[in-house]
């Protein structure tokens, strides 16, 4: 008999957790970041990528400001439109600062790239 002991812990590395970090600053500002406020299982099924390849989990909030805080497997959740943007943002921004540190070569951060167009 074989008895698994069930999902593994999500466990985000300092610095891929450091990369999305500035790109919410740099793209969002400091005051996007904001702590979820409560607990919950919403990553259980990401760990599993994480215990094959390095990387983090990061939540992009989805709903409108003001409205309660509705988890994503609920009928009752309805994304703000703007948050697929927002997100797909973030998400870019962040695989492009990961594969400059990785890298390690020079690529002019995201504002300075819109200045220059």
């Amino acid at each position: 008999m074989r008895i698994e002991v069930g999902t593994p812990s999500v466990v985000n590395l300092l610095e891929p957790v450091s990369w999305a970090l500035q790109v919410v600053i740099t793209v969002l500002g400091k005051d996007a970041l904001v702590p979820f406020g409560m607990l919950n299982m919403a990553s259980e099924h990401f760990a599993y990528y994480l215990a094959k390849i390095e990387g983090r989990f990061l939540r992009i909030g989805a709903r409108e400001q003001g409205e309660p805080v509705v988890s994503a497997h609920s009928p009752q959740f309805y994304p703000a439109e703007e948050s697929t943007f927002i997100g797909a943002a973030v998400l870019a921004e962040t695989a492009r600062v990961a594969a400059a540190s990785l890298h390690k070569c020079t690529i002019p951060p995201l504002l300075e790239r819109q200045k220059k167009h």
